[in-house]
């Protein structure tokens, strides 16, 4: 049996019971309709997907990061390749060019600075 400390004893009542609040109204209002699944399949999960493996890209290359400067706590920000981004990024901006020139500049000016 799990013993837990009195403060967090109510908030797992709470969440028990928000819970069970949910599942009784999920009962009540009967099962899907077909648009539900049809979102969750075709727009939810691909989003959650794509979010999941843009995280891991991120988290890799921040260990790639401090494993070349081989330092812990190396990131773009101290070591002034985000401030170098943000500067191209903005030249691009105030001259007006497109988007994808935008993010070309931002990346030349984050390999000029690093």
């Amino acid at each position: 049996m799990i013993i837990l400390d009195k403060r967090y004893r109510w908030q797992v009542l709470l969440k028990l019971g928000g819970l069970a609040i949910l599942f009784a109204l999920e009962l009540a209002t009967g099962p899907a309709s077909g648009l539900e699944p049809a979102l969750l399949a075709q727009l939810r999960i691909p989003r959650a997907r794509a979010a999941a493996r843009v995280g891991a890209a991120l988290a890799g290359a921040g260990a790639c990061y401090q494993q070349v400067f081989r330092n812990p706590l190396a990131s773009p920000d101290l070591l002034g390749v985000a401030p170098g981004a943000a500067l191209g990024a903005a030249l691009a901006i105030v001259a007006g060019l497109p988007s994808a020139l935008v993010q070309a500049s931002a990346f030349a000016g984050a390999m000029l600075a690093g």
